[in-house]
């Protein structure tokens, strides 16, 4: 079967038709589904291959048909998992298709670790398929790239915590440094049973008053006097 590179091919297995199928059955429905897919028209495939494996629940064909649909229609979850039961088959050929396209299926859901181990088992199966090591490469790369992609973003992250981090530093010591002054502004309170310098001046203020004031009133004192002479001493 030829396959185009990261591309999913519905399987050619057209059943083998003797004489007339009836409608709705699961050879027709076969044949039908695969003339839509290759119309390009996958969710009308889709709906076929699924009618079909109702009447059919245990076809692995049908399974590998009904995800390559899935893909066309780019559900890739549900494509994979379509994929991943017909690696249970017993047909080595089909389970080999099957990895291959599920290679390819988590390749375009940018999953390239579950891609790559696709492809190796497509290539465990048949060592032949260059199609499978190509994309094996591929997916190898990408994963690589990927990987640089996050570490570069993980190194992008670490240094903006750095200076997030070294900005709030600044901050916390700037903060302090303003406590630190507005503290050395104010006066310091006095210690108890101590007079602060401010309140040490307005006592010796108030005593300097009471002083002048007491001088004031001894001059305004009236001196004794002795008794003169005529004047009766009593």
């Amino acid at each position: 079967m030829r396959r185009r590179l990261l591309a999913a091919v519905v399987a050619a297995l057209f059943p083998a038709l003797v004489g007339f199928a009836w409608p709705g059955t699961v050879e027709w429905l076969c044949t039908r589904g695969v003339k839509q897919f290759e119309a390009g028209k996958f969710s009308e495939a889709g709906e076929s291959f699924s009618r079909a494996l109702e009447v059919r629940p245990g076809s692995t064909t049908l399974a590998y048909n009904r995800g390559t649909a899935l893909y066309g229609q780019q559900r890739f979850d549900e494509a994979t998992e379509a994929f991943t039961a017909v690696l249970q088959a017993d047909d080595q050929e089909l389970v080999q298709d099957a990895a291959y396209d599920l290679g390819n299926t988590r390749f375009a859901a940018n999953d390239f670790p579950a891609a790559i181990e696709a492809y190796k088992q497509a290539l465990r199966l048949d060592p032949s398929d260059m199609d499978a090591k190509h994309n094996l490469e591929l997916a190898l790369q990408k994963q690589e790239e990927k990987q640089d992609q996050q570490d570069q973003q993980d190194q992008q992250d670490q240094q903006d915590q750095q200076d997030q981090q070294d900005q709030q530093d600044q901050q916390d010591q700037q903060d302090q440094q303003d406590q630190q002054d507005q503290q050395a502004s104010e006066p310091e309170p006095a210690d108890e049973g101590e007079l602060s310098e401010e309140q040490a001046q307005r006592l010796l203020h108030a005593l300097a008053s009471q002083d002048a004031e007491m001088q004031r009133l001894i001059r305004r004192a009236p001196q004794r006097r002795q008794p003169t002479e005529g004047e009766k001493d009593w």
